[in-house]
């Protein structure tokens, strides 16, 4: 077992990006301001006599004006009285609509976003840097918080976030049909040659019973995105260390991408695969929970999602993605974080709600609560978040190598090339060599777009 929208050229990086640069340097020069001499010193504001009045993003799936958050604001309103603290609810696209906000010159205080965005942020000048706050701080520091976390916010040396609310994926193993084809589901395929060797036994065509896949491995929230694990995998790389140039377009690329497209092919090819998953796999998971699919890799917060708990009865095990001979562990996370917006007229007072929400035993709640990583590497392996847990223990180890696909400005508008590239590749409408060179030309052209 141990295992967005995409926006037409030079909307973004066009001319709201130049009115968001060009109002950067003031709102920079207010946070130096308020950090003493340099930038790099404490707030001027001691902790507790912030003033202000901060208006805070957040979407449905955590909110702050019930359950916990509003708990957690009780807390911090009660720490810090002059400070008013406005929620807000986002619906839609959070990343697009602050990107508007900012624009127009109607940003929040906090914004939010997927950590792999906030170099975007960061680029266009909507969010601020939070070292200065960090390194004063007596609550939390960057070298608390998950390495990978802290990569996908910094930007040209700079941290421009704070993370909140992350997780990572697990492979889960249906007990029920893995037992019918004579395996366990407590100790799930482990190697790519044992994941070959399953799917020829677990899938049925479609016949006299509906059709059953034994893995269709882009099926979790990760989608076509996920071939970047056996990519990892073999040691590749999405970018190089400027983060300025896409680096896919090699030889783990293209056995990551043949070893992908001989699963689908095992299982009647990428037509028959994805007929089933259009037919049972809405929402993510139902495949699963329904028996028609024997493996999903999929958020570890599932189990105690709706499609999961739907199944009042299923049984799984559960491991990590399978690996290759002379291969690494690699998995594919996201995390959610919020910012400090350049145009906040209350960055100190943002800063502490950020900070207070990052505390050890606020974000140890938090976690319990929404079933989430802590963001802190410390609360995450403690006995306390643990639980004596196998499922969190995996959980847990597997933070040690979580990546994202693209963390770099223009990473949100590449997230859509993937598919197309996948998609050309697995159903053999192009030759997984044609399609990996094309996908990586175009994922450069993005990047390039922001180096003007």
């Amino acid at each position: 077992m141990r295992q967005g929208q995409e926006r037409a050229a030079g909307g973004w990086p066009g001319m709201a990006r130049r009115r968001l640069l060009a109002a950067a340097p003031l709102a920079a020069a207010s946070l130096l301001a308020a950090c003493g001499p340099g930038g790099g010193g404490a707030p001027a504001t001691a902790p507790g006599s912030e003033k202000g009045r901060i208006v805070h993003w957040y979407t449905s799936q955590f909110p702050f004006d019930s359950d916990l958050g509003a708990q957690l604001v009780s807390e911090f309103k009660a720490r810090y009285p002059g400070i008013e603290y406005v929620p807000e609810v986002v619906v839609g696209d959070r990343f697009q609509k602050l990107v508007t906000a900012a624009a127009a010159g109607s940003a929040p205080d906090i914004g939010m976003a997927g950590s792999w965005q906030m170099q975007e942020f960061a680029a266009t000048g909507v969010a601020l840097a939070v070292d200065p706050y960090l390194k004063a701080s007596r609550v939390v520091k960057a070298s608390d918080l998950w390495p990978a976390h802290v990569n996908d916010m910094t930007y040209k040396g700079k941290q421009y976030a704070m993370p909140f609310g992350p997780d990572v994926r697990v492979l889960y193993a249906g007990t029920s049909l893995l037992q019918a084809a004579g395996l366990s589901s407590t100790r799930p395929a482990q190697t790519w040659e044992e994941m070959e060797e399953h799917v020829r036994r677990l899938y049925r065509a479609e016949g006299a019973a509906p059709a059953t896949v034994g893995w269709g491995p882009f099926w979790g929230t990760g989608n076509q995105s996920l071939w970047l694990i056996p990519f990892w995998q073999l040691g590749g790389e999405t970018l190089n260390k400027d983060g300025d140039t896409i680096t896919i377009n090699t030889e783990p690329a293209i056995q990551a991408l043949d070893w992908l497209k001989r699963l689908h092919d095992l299982q009647g090819g990428w037509d028959a695969v994805e007929a089933v998953r259009q037919a049972t796999n809405n929402p993510v998971g139902t495949a699963f929970v329904t028996g028609r699919a024997a493996y999903v890799y999929e958020a570890f917060s599932s189990r105690k999602e709706a499609v999961f708990l739907s199944a009042k009865d299923l049984q799984f095990g559960f491991g990590s993605w399978p690996q290759p001979k002379g291969g690494k562990r690699a998995n594919y996370g996201g995390c959610h974080s919020f910012c400090v917006t350049t145009q906040s007229r209350s960055p100190d007072a943002a800063w502490r709600f950020l900070e207070f929400l990052s505390g050890e035993e606020q974000n140890l709640r938090f976690a319990v609560r929404y079933d989430r990583i802590p963001i802190r590497i410390k609360s995450a392996q403690s006995a306390e978040f643990l639980q004596n847990d196998p499922f969190l223990k995996l959980s847990v180890e597997e933070m040690s190598f979580r990546k994202f696909s693209i963390p770099a400005p223009g990473g949100t508008e590449i997230q859509g090339l993937h598919a197309a590239m996948v998609n050309d590749a697995m159903s053999g409408k192009r030759a997984v060599r044609d399609a990996l060179a094309d996908g990586a030309r175009q994922m450069q052209q993005v990047l390039d777009k922001w180096k003007r």
